[in-house]
């Protein structure tokens, strides 16, 4: 078996795939804490549908699909566990 040889070397910028915190994110996390399954989500200025895409987003990039899912009915936003 052939030895590979390598090196490492620190780099000034961050990765590009690197997770990026984002301003949703302090909602998800609240949520996650929080004791309650199922919780309204209003942010002030924004419309339930635009919130409801970011935190979907956020969701994805969090891979915890399985655990938080946004919804948008009638008008309002909804976490639930």
């Amino acid at each position: 078996m052939t030895e590979l040889t390598f090196g490492l070397r620190q780099v000034e910028t961050p990765l590009e795939n690197a997770r990026k915190a984002s301003t949703y994110d302090s909602i998800l996390d609240s949520f996650l804490i929080g004791r309650d399954v199922i919780v309204e989500v209003h942010v002030e200025g924004k419309e339930p549908r635009y919130v409801k895409r970011r935190l979907s987003r956020r969701i994805q990039a969090r891979f915890i699909e399985d655990i938080v899912d946004a919804t948008v009915i009638n008008g309002v936003l909804y976490l639930e566990k």
